[in-house]
């Protein structure tokens, strides 16, 4: 009797110890192309006691290029969480089996992986633009690459244009004090969640013929209010007044050396001011009003 009662407590304890011990790898895992490190273990769930353990990863897939073995895919095929160093095109499906020695038993389990290769630019170019000026941006309705469908996002980064999540939109030339291009892509989403750009178009902003002044005070080219600026030069010009964006602010004739502005400025915002006169010569100020003026 108290053998049969023995070999039922080690049956007991050896069922339970092989099935309270085991790992679990997670979900099926789509990753994107521009992941720095595609890690295939990181949901890994290890059951049990697992001061004794080591690990073997396997695989066999084969497509028309040829056959892939797990130490083609994972750059180390005995730890936990390795990552992968190659995978098959077309974002296709590879299936990776882990198994798992804990305390001396064998548990496997497996996990389904894939590469969204979503990331391409089909095609780049800048539009020089006078500052305050607007050019239209358009979309393609296409992609290459990824997981279909695709979904498409936006404009990316929104400044200065009309809608940022309409793929038919305009874009203003900013202002800009280094002269950089702002460069717009409309961003792709795959079905995945994997983000592209399948376009990029750069606006630069220019002043045509002019010469930006910085400093206002030595041409005595100032506010005197909120309302006015003085311009020495007596003759007959044309102003126009934009803002840091890009913005006409006002526009008109210099009178007597003095414009007066329909509207106050504020104060501490930088401004661009273009003069003109009737044979087109431009010269332009960067001014802005300061109280203590």
């Amino acid at each position: 009797m108290k053998k049969i009662v023995f070999l039922i407590v080690l049956m007991f304890a050896l069922f339970y110890k092989i099935y309270s011990q085991g790992i679990e790898l997670g979900k099926d895992t789509t990753f994107c192309m521009n992941a720095e490190k595609k890690y295939v273990g990181s949901n890994m769930s290890i059951l049990g006691n697992n001061t004794n353990i080591s690990f073997s990863w396997s695989c066999k897939y084969i497509d028309e290029r040829g056959s892939l073995l797990a130490r083609d895919i994972l750059n180390d095929t005995n730890i936990s969480n390795p990552y992968l160093i190659s995978w098959p095109s077309n974002a296709k499906w590879i299936k990776l089996i882990c198994t798992a020695s804990i305390n001396s038993l064998p548990y496997k389990d497996s996990i389904h992986v894939r590469v969204s290769e979503f990331n391409y630019i089909l095609g780049y170019r800048v539009y020089d633009l006078n500052v305050g000026d607007s050019i239209s941006l358009s979309a393609p309705t296409s992609g290459v690459g990824g997981v279909l469908p695709y979904k498409f996002i936006k404009w990316k980064p929104g400044i200065g244009l009309n809608d940022s999540t309409n793929g038919n939109t305009y874009a203003k030339a900013l202002l800009d004090k280094t002269g950089k291009i702002i460069t717009y892509s409309w961003i792709i989403e795959d079905s995945a969640g994997c983000e592209a750009s399948n376009i990029q178009l750069g606006v630069k902003a220019k002043l045509p013929n002019a010469t930006v002044v910085e400093s206002d005070v030595k041409d005595n080219v100032y506010f005197i209010d909120p309302y006015s600026i003085i311009i020495p030069i007596k003759n007959e010009l044309s102003y126009t007044l934009f803002d840091f964006c890009g913005r006409i602010c006002a526009k008109g004739i210099v009178e007597s050396g003095i414009i007066r502005l329909p509207q106050p400025v504020q104060s501490s915002t930088i401004y661009l001011l273009n003069i003109e006169s009737t044979s087109k010569w431009v010269k332009s100020y960067k001014i802005h009003y300061s109280p203590s003026q």
